[in-house]
């Protein structure tokens, strides 16, 4: 299945009920997470090495102190590499799927065989996955529902950049009015002065950003 930042796909509404969010914030964070790409893997190595004890530096690159910004540190060939020497953190350290969701929630969710069941259908995996964060994380979801982006940013990621990813996608989702189904709606609560929103709370949850999604 295709997806853009304008439209909502026919289950878009009964995922975002699931997961106890506004369809727009599902919408807007699928987009900047992965740009809506079901198969998007993004591995952390400062998250394996601190889970790992800094065992493996010497083999999987990446700082232990610091996110990674280049690629091949990152793909999905990283990961495999790092699944090599401790396949269970090389898991929990990487992104997985629609909405980016560390891989804490896939062992939970498949113990047996995590990898091979995402690959097997990522665009459900990833719905699946996007349940079980906001499940396990209610603040997060409060602040969804609320429209309350910098505590939802300091939630989920941890970076200022995200709150202002997320606030500008979703100006434009709810410029456009989203089309769900057979017909289309309006969101209900505007975003007009999201962007007022001081970085603040963010800056407060680096720890989020630094070590990783929960």
């Amino acid at each position: 299945m295709s997806y853009s930042l304008g439209s909502a796909t026919p289950g878009d509404a009964a995922l975002a009920t699931e997961a106890g969010i506004p369809v727009d914030i599902l919408m807007a964070i699928r987009q900047i997470e992965s740009s809506a790409s079901p198969r998007a893997v993004r591995f952390e190595p400062h998250v394996f090495h601190r889970k790992t004890n800094s065992r493996f530096v010497s083999s999987v690159p990446g700082s232990p102190g610091e996110v990674s910004r280049v690629r091949e540190y990152t793909n999905r060939a990283a990961f495999e590499r790092a699944r090599r020497y401790d396949e269970t953190a090389a898991i929990q350290s990487t992104s997985w799927g629609l909405f980016q969701v560390l891989g804490g929630h896939l062992i939970r969710r498949y113990p047996r065989r995590p990898v091979s069941a995402f690959d097997a259908n990522p665009e459900q995996v990833s719905k699946e996955l996007l349940v079980s964060w906001f499940q396990g994380n209610p603040r997060a979801k409060t602040a969804a529902q609320n429209y309350d982006i910098a505590e939802l940013a300091r939630r989920y990621n941890g970076s200022d950049r995200w709150r202002r990813r997320v606030t500008l996608a979703l100006e434009r989702i709810q410029g456009e009015g989203i089309e769900i189904a057979q017909g289309s709606m309006k969101t209900a609560l505007p975003v007009l002065g999201i962007l007022a929103i001081t970085g603040s709370a963010a800056v407060a949850g680096w720890a989020y950003y630094k070590y990783g999604r929960r």
